[in-house]
């Protein structure tokens, strides 16, 4: 889970000293109107589950190599779900559905252990009748992702140099800032082509078959509808700096504007999602089944996050920054939208005047198909309560075109914090039970 908040509290510390003070400026709401999807189309009520995490050296390493042993902690993360949320005694509503997302599923991890896991989930999700989806990490963990010859992605020097750029004198980018993990790399170069060539090898190989064959077995069970799809990305591209690498590679150089450069990271990152997408719909994957995942900032985030460094900067001093640290500002909700799957958001509700929703809604409208909330709960990013009401936070998706929430933060034990006392609350479960009955949100200001 990358947390905003960690990136800015260290850009802040970094750039003003630790001489913060913060601004909220009052936004008043966007009213926008209710979005139809299409009639037939399933909607999902997902619960994240951990299958791992950093070993501690910036490699992914999952939870057991046992496949069996894997099998039973699904079983015990549905089993946690199906009591919490009664569901022997819920009437289930006309395309609702609950269940499951596996993930992160990674890079890091061997052709063999992603294909056996796919298999294992869906074993689950026939067994237990609930639906799943698996949520990828295709940007963060990659330190000990393979290329054909055996050889790991990250050791590349000279021209097979696969690592960002932080600078046009090919100076290594700093480690990714996403979620503060320890030992994790820079970003990989998108452009690179032995990247790419790792992308179609994973997507088309390994991710796509193995999916696909899952799919074949819900349909012969007669249990298709338990698809609930795959997650490209894990807030994919993080906060999304200016990669020179990807961007050298693209024929920019240090003549271009930093705005030109700006526009050209955000298309480098949607065309690296887009890649993942078309290569699992053209390789038997249904389109609307396939979601993306960025992390993307309102205006109130950045009024929130940045007014030490823009009191520090300067007007233009503040603005060259944002346009070379984040790629991923208000500017950047169409990323995730492309031509071969739906775009997904994390979102959480760190003010009811945020405008996350707004933005998503105003972008969504421009495009066909759906959208989902990749990651997110009804908290702040620190994990502190929300001002609106669980209801409101679910009838923001599903009333306004979005056919899967992926609820973070739920029975995974008492170190999820607040994340998990708001996702596991009284008033959670309650407008759960009321999404899976098929009745209408209400959404309350």
């Amino acid at each position: 889970m990358n947390k905003k908040i960690i990136f800015i509290l260290a850009v802040l510390i970094v750039i003003v000293g630790g001489a913060t003070t913060y601004y909220l400026r009052k936004r008043e709401p966007i009213v926008m109107p209710t979005r139809v999807i299409d009639v037939g189309s399933t909607q999902y009520l997902l619960f994240q589950e951990f299958t791992g995490g950093n070993d501690g050296t910036g490699v992914f390493h999952q939870i057991t190599s046992d496949q069996a042993q894997l099998k039973s902690f699904f079983e015990d993360y549905i089993s946690k779900i199906q009591n919490k949320l009664q569901t022997s005694a819920l009437s289930a509503g006309i395309n609702r559905k609950y269940g499951f997302s596996i993930g992160p599923l990674t890079l890091d991890q061997s052709d063999q252990e992603l294909s056996a896991t796919i298999n294992t989930a869906f074993d689950v999700a026939i067994e237990k009748n609930v639906a799943v989806a698996f949520h990828f990490d295709v940007t963060h963990f990659w330190k000990n992702a393979k290329n054909p010859d055996g050889t790991r992605l990250s050791d590349g020097t000279g021209i097979h140099d696969n690592r960002e750029w932080k600078d046009w004198n090919k100076t290594i980018a700093d480690k990714d800032m996403w979620d503060n993990e320890k030992g994790i790399m820079p970003s990989m170069c998108f452009e690179c082509d032995q990247v790419k060539v790792l992308v179609d090898h994973i997507a088309r190989n390994v991710i796509a078959p193995a999916i696909k064959a899952g799919i074949d077995r819900l349909h012969s069970s007669g249990k298709q509808d338990l698809f609930a799809g795959v997650i490209i990305g894990w807030e994919a591209g993080s906060n999304n700096p200016l990669g020179r690498h990807s961007l050298t590679l693209k024929g920019y150089n240090s003549a271009v504007s930093l705005a030109v450069l700006h526009k050209a990271q955000q298309q480098i990152l949607h065309d690296y999602l887009e890649r993942w997408a078309k290569l699992m719909a053209d390789n038997g994957i249904p389109r609307e089944k396939l979601y993306t995942h960025t992390t993307n900032f309102s205006q109130f985030d950045m009024d929130y996050a940045f007014s030490g460094v823009k009191d520090h900067l300067g007007e233009r001093g503040y603005f060259d920054w944002l346009l070379t640290n984040l790629g991923n500002g208000t500017d950047s909700f169409w990323e995730p939208f492309n031509d071969y799957s739906n775009a997904g958001f994390s979102i959480y509700v760190n003010s009811s005047q945020e405008g996350i929703f707004e933005a998503i809604y105003a972008e969504a409208a421009k495009h066909s198909g759906s959208w989902a909330e990749s990651e997110g709960t009804n908290t702040t990013i620190e994990g502190k309560p929300s001002e609106i009401n669980w209801e409101t936070y679910l009838g923001k998706i599903f009333n306004h075109g979005g056919t899967l929430a992926n609820i973070f933060g739920g029975f995974l034990g008492a170190h999820s914090g607040g994340y998990g006392m708001s996702t596991e609350s009284q008033e959670a479960v309650a407008a759960y039970q009321k999404f899976l009955r098929g009745e209408n949100l209400i959404e309350l200001k």
